[in-house]
């Protein structure tokens, strides 16, 4: 029985760098980093609206110009709500234990006759 798969083909070289010897690789400037990237970021953990306000902003920015900070405008974005979600729930907990407070002797008083 002869076998009709031919054998395997032979690896290819890696691809090299055709520049002359000793030069260096050319270099390749990055875009700018998104300026309201960073202040989201930094605003969330500050204030948190504005992470959320600025991490849209950039969002856009970053989108529409190519610019570098998608994660740190994604990650302001996402702090800000976070912690705005923590804040309502705290500020909420208060309101409750302060009407319950209040409450209390109405409720104590009330039952007691």
């Amino acid at each position: 029985m002869s076998d009709s798969t031919p054998p395997p083909a032979a690896p290819q070289p890696p691809a090299q760098w055709t520049g002359q010897p000793g030069q260096p690789y050319p270099y390749v400037p990055q875009p700018p980093y998104n300026v309201f990237a960073i202040i989201s970021l930094v605003g969330a953990f500050l204030l948190s609206p504005v992470g959320i306000v600025f991490g849209h902003i950039a969002l856009s920015q970053v989108k529409r110009t190519g610019e570098r900070g998608r994660e740190m405008a994604l990650a302001g974005t996402i702090i800000g709500y976070v912690f705005t979600g923590f804040w309502l729930l705290y500020f909420l907990f208060l309101i409750a234990v302060t009407i319950f407070s209040i409450a209390i002797p109405f409720i104590v008083a009330g039952t007691a006759h």
